[in-house]
This record gives structure tokens, sequence and C-alpha cells, in this order.
């Protein structure tokens, strides 16, 4: 028996040397671990094994290799040295077996059952311990065998130098492939095309050493992914757009069907630049970690590598730009037309990054840009118009004010459908910065989604950050010699300017300028009259403002352009659909911008010019400068018209004046001789009739007496046409009152007359509340009236005749003063130039037999008397329009006692002195005060009259003011010195010349006018001698 125990032992040993040789028969520690676990499982039986070993610290246990267990279960056995069954042996050296493992106090219940035999043999070489041998029975409570735990720690003692033995065999190999990999990298050639193949050489040196299939990937442009840049044979990945999994992590191993694959990241200065992926020579195998550290420093040096063919090709690129940009600065000083070099720069711009399109766009509006250079475009042209405002594209870029990156706009929301829009998918935008202001962006484009690259994105800043002084140099200098260009212009149209006379060819010009010249799709001039615009010119795709406002007028608190009539600020709409108070004209659909600057003289506003275009975002501060400054020198020649015009119309009103002056000079001297042949004529009928005659005479002599009150009433309206009276009007009137009682007068011309003659004219009053001012009701009576049948006149087959009264604050009228309007106007005939140029005068009718040519000379005189104006327009076919301004003026109360007949004084005991230089007269009018019973002493001249007062007393003196030697003035003031209080009474031709409070400042108590009537004198006389 004892020969057979001793057999079996022998038996065992040889196993255990065979196994051992075996083992150590390798110095691949895949190879290694895979016959170590073999060769434990057969002398063991167990059902779970594996093998750990301690960092290169000495730190931390983890398995290298296992069998029967769950590769998804390592994590849970790492343990720090002591920690666990497992760290307690590989600190101490010693085995544990036990039954029971829940019971021992050093068990960390993780993965391993607690109803399980677990024995642990450290892997001890040369009194160092590599790590531990883990075996799991699962059978309750029964201990491997004692043969079995022997021949287990014999084999554990060969286990642990073979996995020296490999280990530091495979350090030896993995520091020689090392060294091969540094040397490939450092002696790569700085040249463009050598990094792929570099690094296939690299991915061969790590293939053959680990014997695995790896490949290497790098960033799609357009940040879509990864594409593979170089792999081995066998490598089967998606080489157009791989994504890592866990990219936070710089090494992990993925799970790859039933085995994991290495995925190690390479970074760029700390920006990942690529992954290496690395797969696994067999199923559930497990890194090394030499293995993992190997394909760390790989990974690495393929990064190094990367960053410096990187380096190069930006060092590359930096000196192309350099080239460039030399280039482009010595064009900057030969090239002067700013197209020129915008087109250069995008050609230099072309040789540094490829793309299909590009564009310089320079913003001129807060939200929109016009290209100022083109280049690969299709249909789209310089001159195109972007928004960039915000909710597009570029306002991200303006708002970040750094270059932008879009792989595919396309997918973007924002992007505009302009012209060659849709061609566009990967876009790059830098925004051209001078003086942190971004006055414009650049734009690139490729025609295919991700084209370019992060380097790409990179030189476009920089080369942008160079060439924006140049191109804003070129703006400067353009917008220079756009002014200057706009300057010269407006020079000559300033010079032009001077020859106008009136306002239609001085509008005409203005808009044609700006229509042709400028290219303006729309413009329009207008004048400001109250609250009414008066549109006078149309330039564009309309010519004739009666289409776009068939009055040729519009409310000023409507629209765009009565906004800037209303307030006087200058408006500018790149896009007038986001303005409220835009309204769109049916006969300018297309309107998309508009430029309205007003026509104003310090705070008037005379009007407006208007400019329009088709399209969004056409006008720029260089369109706004035109128009106000077009709007000033406008402005300039209005006022000069205004000035022309109202001294054209003084000098008329002078003419005017003078020849009623004359007029009333020779109507005067008429007049004053016709009343005292009037006086001597009316006082002996008046006589006559006064004494006992037959009734036929007294037939006969009335009748003489009533021709001679006509020839007097006739005498007062020669001196009322004449106006020498300088009596200004003292009654209050009522302005609605005296047109409505014209137009009852008038009526029967009007409305009565035409209408038996099948004519229809409509009389339309706007009569708006005048306040009472100082007037002559009879005068402004007959003045309205004249104008009425005037109208009538001018409108033979009917029409509208349309009356309008209005309150005219100061600022807006021709009397520089509030005043009262009569506008007046006729769908008539009208008048041509000559006719209005004469249509004042006297005696002057375009009626012929049926006018006398008084009626409009009377109007003119009745303004004159009121200190008023009468301004006229009219035209040809379309009819006449009076406006008449009288000054609202108010005159003093002042209380006058009328003198009233009484009962006769006692005449007996009153003596009257009468002065009268014209023998017919002075006779009459005495027989007439001695009739009353008077006792009369007669006078031929002053120095009589003053002789009879100083010898005789008078109560009463009666004197005539135009006399030879001494006039009634002088007797007037003689005897108001000397006799205070006799009684002075004037009488004149001239009476109705007087002013009557000059003659009370004389002294004069009662004024009769020539010719009166004998009541008349009897009413004064009684009425005095009776105070």
């Amino acid at each position: 028996m004892g020969d057979s125990l001793q057999a079996a032992s022998a038996d065992k040993l040889a196993t255990i040397l065979e196994l051992s040789q075996l083992v150590c028969s390798s110095l691949d520690l895949a190879v290694v671990f895979e016959r170590i676990l073999t060769a434990v499982r057969d002398l063991s039986h167990a059902e779970i094994i594996s093998i750990m070993l301690l960092d290169d610290q000495g730190e931390q246990l983890e398995i290298v290799a296992s069998y029967g267990l769950d590769p998804a279960q390592f994590e849970h056995y790492r343990f720090r040295l002591g920690e666990g069954i497992a760290g307690w042996v590989a600190r101490y050296g010693e085995p544990v077996h036990t039954a029971s493992p829940g019971s021992d106090v050093r068990f960390l219940p993780r993965a391993t059952p607690h109803a399980s035999t677990l024995f642990v043999l450290p892997l001890r070489v040369r009194d160092r311990v590599l790590g531990v041998i883990n075996m799991v029975k699962q059978t309750d409570g029964v201990l491997f065998h004692p043969e079995i735990v022997q021949m287990v720690a014999i084999f554990a003692d060969y286990a642990a130098i073979a996995i020296d033995n490999a280990a530091a065999a495979a350090a030896l190999r993995y520091a020689a492939t090392r060294e091969r990999l540094s040397h490939l990298v450092s002696q790569a050639p700085r040249q463009s095309g050598v990094v792929n193949a570099v690094v296939e050489r690299l991915l061969d040196e790590l293939i053959t050493t680990l014997e695995v299939q790896a490949g290497l990937f790098v960033a799609n442009s357009d940040q879509s992914g990864y594409r593979l840049l170089a792999a081995s044979s066998g490598f089967t990945q998606d080489v157009t757009a791989w994504t890592p999994a866990h990219p936070e992590f710089a090494c992990t191993e993925i799970n790859r069907g039933a085995s994991s694959a290495l995925q190690l990241r390479l970074d760029v200065e700390a920006a990942p630049v690529g992954w290496l992926l690395i797969c696994p020579p067999g199923m559930n195998y497990m890194w090394q970690r030499g293995e993992v550290e190997l394909a760390r420093f790989a990974a690495d040096q393929m990064a190094l590598l990367l960053a410096n063919d990187q380096l190069f090709q930006q060092e590359q690129q930096n000196r192309a730009l350099i080239r460039t940009l030399n280039q482009l600065a010595a064009a900057s000083h030969a090239m002067v037309g700013r197209a020129t070099l915008l087109d250069f720069i995008l050609e230099q711009l072309q040789g540094l990054i490829a793309y299909d399109s590009s564009g310089i766009f320079l913003f001129h509006d807060d939200d929109y840009a016009r290209m100022e250079a083109g280049r690969g475009f299709h249909r789209a042209a310089p001159g195109l118009v972007l928004y960039m405002g915000p909710g597009s594209l570029t306002w991200d870029v303006r708002q970040q004010r750094q270059a932008r990156y879009v792989p595919n706009v396309q997918e973007l929301t924002g992007w505009q459908p302009v012209l060659d829009s849709d061609l566009v998918r990967a876009w790059i935008g830098i925004p051209l910065i001078v003086h942190d202001t971004v006055i414009g962006i650049l734009t690139i484009d490729k025609w295919t989604p991700g084209a370019f690259s992060a380097a790409d994105v990179q030189v476009a800043q920089l080369f942008a950050d160079h060439v924006v002084v140049a191109i804003n140099n070129q703006r400067l200098l353009y917008d220079a010699q756009t002014r200057a260009s706009q300057l010269q212009l407006l020079h000559q149209t300033t010079m032009r300017m001077g020859t106008y006379r009136a306002l239609p060819p001085l509008f005409d010009d203005v808009a044609r300028l700006l229509h042709r010249t400028f290219g303006y799709y729309q413009v329009l001039l207008a004048t400001l009259e109250g609250e009414t615009l008066v549109f006078h010119v149309a330039y564009g795709v309309i010519n004739d403002p009666r289409i776009l406002y068939p009055e040729q007028r519009a409310s000023y608190h409507e629209g765009l352009l009565g906004w800037t009539a209303r307030t006087g600020e200058t408006l500018l709409l790149n896009d007038v659909r986001v303005d409220p108070r835009y309204q769109q004209h049916p006969r300018l659909p297309r309107l998309a911008a508009s430029l309205v600057v007003a026509l104003k003289r310090d705070t008037r506003i005379l009007g407006i010019i208007a400019v329009a275009s088709d399209q969004t975002g056409a006008f720029s501060q260089h369109d706004l400068y035109l128009l106000e400054a077009l709007a000033a020198q406008t402005v300039m020649v209005l006022e000069q018209l205004r000035q022309d015009q109202e001294l054209r119309d003084v000098e008329d009103r002078i003419a005017q004046s003078e020849r009623l002056r004359a007029l009333g000079e020779l109507a005067s001297g008429v007049a004053h001789d016709f009343n005292n042949l009037l006086a001597s004529i009316l006082g002996h009928i008046q006589l006559l009739l006064d004494a006992s005659l037959s009734a036929e005479v007294a037939d006969e002599l009335r009748i003489v007496e009533r021709s001679a009150l006509d020839g007097a009433a006739a005498v007062r309206r020669l001196h009322n046409f004449a106006q020498t009276n300088r009596v200004l009007p003292h009654e209050m009137v009522d302005l609605a009152e005296l047109v409505e009682e014209s137009l009852a007068m008038t009526r029967p011309v009007w409305r009565e007359a035409p209408q038996r003659r099948g004519i229809l004219i409509t009389v339309i009053t706007d009569l708006q509340p005048v306040p009472p001012f100082a007037g002559d009701a009879p005068a402004l009576r007959e003045m309205i009236t004249n104008l009425l049948l005037n109208a009538v006149d001018a409108m033979p087959s009917g029409g509208q005749l349309t009356l309008h009264t209005a309150l005219v604050p100061a600022s807006a009228s021709p009397l520089r003063q509030a005043s009262a309007l009569i506008q007046l106007s006729d769908t008539g005939v009208g008048m041509s130039q000559e006719v209005q140029a004469r249509m004042f005068d006297p005696f002057y009718t375009t009626k012929g037999s049926a006018g006398t040519g008084m009626g409009l000379a009377m109007v003119y005189g009745i303004v004159q008397q009121h200190l008023g104006q009468i301004v006229a327009s009219s035209e040809l076919g379309v009819g006449s329009t009076f406006k008449v301004y009288m000054p609202i003026r108010s005159v003093p109360q002042v209380e006058v006692r009328a003198p009233t007949p009484s009962q006769p004084p006692l005449a007996q005991a009153r003596r009257l002195l009468v002065v009268e230089d014209d023998p017919p007269v002075r006779r009459v009018l005495v027989r007439q005060i001695q009739r009353l019973g008077y006792h009369v002493t007669e006078a031929a001249d002053g120095a009589t009259a003053l002789a009879l007062l100083t010898a005789h007393h008078f109560e009463l003196l009666c004197t005539d003011l135009g006399m030879p030697g001494l006039s009634g003035w002088e007797l007037i003031d003689r005897v108001r010195m000397h006799y205070p209080d006799l009684k002075l009474v004037l009488i004149s031709g001239w009476g109705d010349q007087l002013d009557p409070a000059e003659a009370r400042a004389h002294g004069v108590d009662a004024i009769l006018a020539k010719p009166f009537e004998f009541t008349s004198l009897q009413r004064v006389l009684y009425s005095l001698l009776d105070q």
C-alpha cells in the first residue's frame, strides 16, 4: 500500500511539473494566463477561477484573467491592498481557505456567493507578491481536498514565476515598440500628405506587437462624427460616421460582441482630434495593463503626429496668408476702385480656403447689409441686400463677434431664401470689426454639407481680421466719393435752382433728379397746406400724382408721409411692413422701403419729399444725407420763391394802390366839387319845397331832390372805391352771418336763374368758427357778393362753388397775425395768367358790355380798407380760388351820443356865424339857418370870421374845411383857443372822409357832410344849441 501511495504522489508531482513547464514555456502573458487557468481548473475542479494582479504601485488588485466569471462583474472585483480576503492574502502572503466566507470579517460580499467555498493563494516570486489566484466551489460547507490544496499551492509558485517572466518579456517588447513608435513620429517628414502613411506604420507596429486589429478615426469637418483615417486589414467598422461610446473617458473598454475593445481618445491641446479603436485578438479577451499602457502610448504618439501636422498645415496657411496679405496690402494702394479691390480680396481668399461662393456684405442700416462684392454665385450679384437683424443667422455672428461655422445651413430655420441661397450648404460667417464696431460680414460657402474644417474657420477669422482695415478704408473712400458726387450733383442742382421762378419746375427737377439720377423706385413731392398734403409731382412707376391721389390731396393724419408732415421728423424704414403707420397703396403693391424727409424752415413745415424702393433694406445713410441736403436746398428755393412772391405781391399792391391813389385823388377832387354843387342844389330845392307851391311844381322839385340825393350816393361810392378815407372800420362783424346773408341775397343768381336754364350750381359751405372782428359789414357783404357773382359767371355750364371760413393762426397767415380766412372756390373756366395779372385793375373786364370792370377792383379796395390781403389762384379748365385774409382786430367801444331832434330853442336869442368860401353854398346855408329862426352872420374866409368873432358874440360857428388863406382846421384851432364855449360844426365836401376822433381832438362838436338834407342841419343845430 505504501508503494501505491508513493506512486500516486509521484504521478501528482509529475503532473504539477508538467503543468509548470507548460506554463513557463511561453512568454506571452495571455497564453500564460490561459494555461494557468486551465491547469488550476484541472487540478481543483473549481467552478470559478480568477487571476488578480497588483498594479505598478502595488496598491490595487485587478482581475487579469478568469474562468467562469462574467466580464461584466469585473468592476466588482477591484480591491485595495489589504481590502477583502483577496487583498489580505496579497498583503500578508498567506493563503485563505474557507467553506463559509460570509462569516469571515475580511469578506466583502460583492459578487461571490455567501454559500460557497473560497480558496485564495498568493502569487509570490522572491518574497514579492504579484497577486492572487481565487478559486470558488459553490458546494455548501465542503472545503477543497487537502491534496488539491497542496498541489495548487505548489503550482501557484510556478505560475507566479511564469507570470513574472512573461510580464518582463512583454515589458521589453513594449519598450522596443514604444521606441520604434517615437522614432517614427519624430522622423516624420514635415510636408503635406505624409500623415496617413506614418499613421499606417504606427498602426502596423501596434498591431504586430499586440496581435490585434485597430483603426484610427479623425473628426469630420462638419462635426457629424468621425471618419476612418487608417486601419489594419482585418478591421471592420463604419468608415464615414463613427461615433465614440462614452467620449468623456480618455481610455475605456467598450463591448464589441463577446469581447471588449479598447477606445482611446487623441487629444491636442485638451481638444479631441481623433480616437484609436483596438479590437481584442479573441473572444472573452481581457486586456493587460501593459497592453493598455502601450495602446495609450501609441495613441499619444498619433495625437502628437496629428498635432505636428496641424501645426505644419497652420504654418503653411500662415505663410500663404502672409503672402496673400502682402499682395492685398500692395493691391490696396494700387487699386483705387472699391469693387476691384474687394473682388481681389475674395480671389485671394480662394487660395487659402477652397470655396464655391463668397461675399462681402457691409451694413448700411442696423438690420440690413448690401453685398459689395461676390464670387462664385450664379444669380446673386453685388447690390443684393440681406436682412441681418434679429432672427437671422448673421445676427448671431454680430452678437458673438466671432466666426461661426454651420455644416448645413439648409437645416436652419433662419436661412434666408434669396438668390443662390438654395445652393449653399456649408457656411462660414465672419464679422468684420473695426474699432469695436461690426461694419459687415464675410461669408464663405460650400455647396456640399460639412465641407469646411476647424482650420478653415480659423484661417477665415485671421484673414478677415487682417483685410477688414483695407475693406473699411475702401468703404470710407467710397463714402467720401459718394458724398462728393452727391454734393457735385447738389451743387449743379443748386445752380439751376437759382433760376427757378415758380414751384412746378422746381419740384419737377428735384423729382427727376431723384428718380433718374439716383434710381429711386418712386418719388413724391408735396407741400403742406394746413393739415392737408398737396401733391405736386410724382416720378417713378407712377408719374402723375392724381393717379395716387385723385384730388392731389391727403390728410397729414394718415400714413408715413403724413407722420413726417405732422412731426417734421425724418423717417427711414427699410421694411415698411413692420411699421403700423404704413398704409399700402393699391397702385404701389411692390413698395418695400420708404424714406421721407420734411421740407422745414426753422420749425415751420412746408411739405415733404418721399422716395420709395421695391427692395427691402435698400436705403442707407447716403440716401438719408442726400435727401436731407436736397430738402434743405429745396427749402431755400421755396423760401426765395415765397419772398419773391411776397415782393411781387407788395409791388402789385403798391402799383394797385398807386393807381387807386391817383384815381382816388381825382375822385376826391371831383367828389368835393360835386358835393358843393349838390349841396347848393339840394339846399335850394328843399327851401323851395318848404315854400307854398302848387302840387305839380312840388312834385317836379321832389324829382330833382331825389336826383340830387342819388348823386350824393354816387359820390359816396366814388369815395368808398378811392379809399382815401383813412378811418379803419370800427364795427364788430360776424363772418358767418355775412356769408349767409350774401348767399341769401345772391340766391336768385346762383340757384333760380341757372335752374331755369337747366343748369345746376352746387354751393357747399364749410363755415368754421371765427371770432367777431372789426370790419365794415356792408363793405364785407359787398365783397363776398362780388366774389359770388364772379364765381357764378365763371360757371356758365354749372359746377360747384365752395365757401370756407376758418381762423388762421399767425404762423400760417400772410398777415403774420391771427386772421379770418374767407375762401371761395369754383370749378369754372378759370383764368389765364394774363387775366390774373390784371383782374384787380379798375374798369378791366373780360365780360364785354356785361361787365363794368369794377367788381374785383371794389373787392380789392375793401380788403385794403381792412388791412387784409387777397390771394387768387386759377387754372384754365379747372377753376379759381380766392383767399381773403382779414386781421382779427377789435376796437374799443366808444359811447357815441347821437343827436336827437328837440324843440327849437329861442332862435331870436341865438347868433350863428357861417364861414363858407363858395357863395352858392354859403347863400343856401344862410337861408336854411335863417329859416330855422336864427340870427346868421356870414363870412367868406377865416380871417373875416376871426374879425367878426372879436367884434360880436356868437353861440355857434359853422365852417367849411377847405378855404383859401386860413383853412378850416386853423380857424377851428384858434376859435377853440380863444372861445372855448363856442359850439363848432364842420361842414365840408370831404365829410365822409373825416375821422370823427380827429375832429373831436380839434374841438369839433358835429360834422355835416355835403350835400346834407335840411332835416339833418336842423337836428344838429337843435341838439347843440339845446345843450
